[in-house]
Parts: structure tokens; C-alpha cells; sequence
């Protein structure tokens, strides 16, 4: 029965696995979450609007432009344009490899801008327009989604984020599709609660490095608050890490 597949969701000592199904969230959570996004998208741009002409004026003293843009790819794959300030110097290509702490492409200004994440703001405007969410999966490249297995592309049933799981976490700084666990764990468990609790850890990650690390903790206070209408796929954890790492994905449960 559905019922009982849903329900598998604890610990199988010893192995230390963690099992959930993927699929589509519940349609009150949808349409709730895309109300939150208009309200929070449109008041955060109003009242930081003082702010983004300072940044605006900030990233004018090396040159123009003031926006930095570039095609991602959206919900199931559609691309749209990705709006952020500008932190590498002018001229710099759009789609090269993403720039390390000391790389010599990223300006004085943008070094601030990236280490308290404030060239995220324009995407505010993205999720206004309903190409991206607060939360959720970063954004890929398409070139890059382009070489995904079936496995890394479940990241694109669901809205990007601004923020998220996989953004917040200590592996940030490698290719996404190392590490889909995290973004796979969010789209099984998402809820409102766990929206806010990622927002609200945002600025803890940013300016105090308390990264969020998916592991037993995590599962033991998040995993069984989701609801999937339509399960479409079996994941597998595997816990016996301090991290966790993906065992296991199968197709329809």
C-alpha cells in the first residue's frame, strides 16, 4: 500500500541507512511557498533599495556594468536569466570555472560582495518573477546540467533557490553534482517550517561559517516531516559517515 511505503522513513541498523521517497510535495505547500516568495521578494527589494544603490554605486568605481548575468536553468530544466552584482572585473568570461578566495578576476568590491552574500540580492527580482524561490536547489549552468546523470537532474523538479540545504552546507565549494544528497534530502522533506528554518540559518552560515552539515543529526530532527503526493523514486543515505553520503537512488518505489 501507499501508505506503508510512504511510511519508511528510519534508521536500519546496523548498516545506519536512511530511506525516503521523492516526488511532488503537497499543493497547500506550493501555493503557500509562492506567496511567501511575492511578499518577501517585493518588501526585500523596497527596503533595500537605499542599499542596492550603494552596492550599485560600489561596484561603478571598477567599471560597468553594475549587473552580472547569466542563463541558468530553472525548474524542470527551463532556462532563465540569473541576476547578481558584478564581482569579477569587467570583460571577464561569463561561464569560466567559478572563481576561488584569492582568484585575481574577483574585484576588491566583489570579494565583500561574495563573502557576506550580498551580490544575491538582484535574484530577489528572479524569484518576483517566479523563475526561482527563497529556497531551494542552486541553480545550474546549462552546459553543466548538460553532462548530469538521471540521478543529479531530480535537482531540477523544483524551483532554484537563493538559498538552500546544498548552499549552506561545507561541501558549497564543490561541483553540486558531487554532492546531490543534500538537495535531494530538501525536495523530500521540504515544508514551510523548514523554508524558514534554512532562511533563518542563512546569515549564520554567512557570517559565522556554522555551516549546515547533512548527517544524523539533521535527519533525526528533519526526516520525518515530509509529505509526497506521487512518490517517484526510492533514496537511500548512508549515515555510517560523519557525513552523509547517497547510497542509493531506484526508480519508482
Amino acid at each position: 500500500m501507499v501508505r506503508d511505503r510512504l511510511s519508511v522513513a528510519a534508521y536500519q541498523a546496523p548498516a545506519l541507512k536512511y530511506e525516503f521517497p521523492l516526488g511532488d510535495p503537497s499543493r497547500s505547500y506550493a501555493i503557500a511557498k509562492r506567496a511567501i516568495d511575492v511578499l518577501v521578494a517585493a518588501a526585500g527589494l523596497l527596503l533595500m533599495l537605499p542599499l542596492l544603490v550603494v552596492i550599485s554605486l560600489a561596484v561603478l568605481t571598477d567599471g560597468r556594468p553594475i549587473f552580472f548575468r547569466q542563463i541558468r536553468l530553472g525548474e524542470q530544466g527551463r532556462p532563465f536569466t540569473l541576476t547578481k552584482f558584478r564581482t569579477m572585473r569587467a570583460g571577464a568570461n561569463p561561464y569560466a570555472r567559478k572563481p576561488g578566495v584569492r582568484d585575481e578576476r574577483v574585484t576588491a568590491v566583489g570579494k565583500v560582495l561574495r563573502r557576506t552574500g550580498l551580490d544575491e540580492i538582484p535574484q530577489l527580482w528572479n524569484v518576483l518573477k517566479g523563475e526561482m524561490s527563497l529556497v531551494g536547489p542552486r541553480p545550474e549552468m546549462p552546459f553543466i546540467a548538460d553532462s548530469y546523470d538521471w540521478v543529479a537532474r531530480l535537482r531540477l523538479h523544483a524551483p532554484p533557490g537563493i538559498t538552500g540545504l546544498w548552499q549552506l552546507s561545507p561541501v558549497r565549494l564543490q561541483p553540486i553534482h558531487d554532492h546531490v544528497e543534500y538537495d535531494l534530502f530538501f525536495l523530500a522533506h521540504r515544508s514551510l517550517l523548514f523554508d524558514l528554518w534554512i532562511i533563518v540559518r542563512t546569515p549564520l552560515v554567512l557570517f559565522f561559517g556554522r555551516h549546515i552539515v547533512l548527517d544524523r543529526g539533521l535527519v533525526e530532527r528533519w526526516g520525518h516531516k515530509y509529505r509526497i503526493e506521487r512518490p517517484a523514486h526510492r533514496v537511500v543515505l548512508d549515515l555510517s559517515q560523519p557525513v552523509a553520503t547517497l547510497a542509493d537512488v531506484a526508480g519508482p518505489a
